[in-house]
């Protein structure tokens, strides 16, 4: 396996983009995309880094930035923005796009055409993590203690809030048939079909804080 050594600067992110099977890495004002093998296949520059990147169509990317959410082309400049502090952005396998900002977690389409506040009991929601439910339409939403299911931008109401017991949910990830959460309780899995839990007893003394899944 090859190796590459980068600068380090706090300005950096790395995307794997599945649609091309290369691997595109931010550093400061400067974007190279290599193929897996890490050969270097462009550069770009004068590009600011994303706080997170996700391809939504075959040409554009949607990208979350300190003060604005943006739609990228293949070249990363920006297409279209909308100006509010964003920390998360992800797009639902029906291409609704949802970003979560200061003022709120909102929708807009792939063009950034208007947007629409996500709303729980007729309160915005503030989501501090998103992610999408694999295979399904609906997304999985972190909102202080609570994990929120949405589709088409609107919240439904989960069980899983009723067998919670905890102080602090740090993150989620999800295969096709369950949602896998880490709590200060521990490691949990939800079964979407049986809605039962399950509690990892040998990790509940272990906070994990970053979970990612690789099908």
């Amino acid at each position: 396996m090859r190796s590459i050594k980068v600068p380090r600067h706090q300005n950096q992110l790395i995307y794997y983009d599945e649609l091309l099977q290369k691997l595109i890495f931010f550093n400061k004002n400067q974007v190279t995309v290599l193929d897996n093998n890490l050969n270097l296949e462009s550069e770009f520059y004068n590009t600011e880094t994303p706080k997170q990147i996700q391809r939504i169509t075959d040409t554009t990317y949607i990208a979350a930035y300190y003060n604005r959410v943006a739609v990228l082309n293949n070249q990363f400049k920006e297409q279209a923005i909308i100006p509010e502090r964003t920390s998360h952005v992800l797009k639902s396998m029906n291409h609704l796009i949802y970003y979560s900002s200061v003022n709120g977690l909102y929708t807009s389409n792939s063009s950034l055409n208007g947007n629409t506040p996500v709303l729980n009991h007729g309160k915005k929601v503030t989501a501090s993590k998103l992610i999408n439910q694999l295979n399904s339409n609906f997304v999985w939403a972190i909102e202080n203690n609570s994990i929120l299911k949405i589709e088409e931008g609107q919240v439904i109401a989960s069980d899983i809030n009723d067998i919670l017991n905890t102080d602090q949910i740090y993150d989620l990830t999800s295969d096709y048939e369950h949602l896998f959460f880490s709590t200060g309780n521990g490691l949990h899995s939800y079964c979407i079909s049986s809605k039962e839990v399950h509690n990892y007893s040998n990790l509940f003394l272990i906070r994990i804080k970053r979970l990612q899944l690789s099908l």
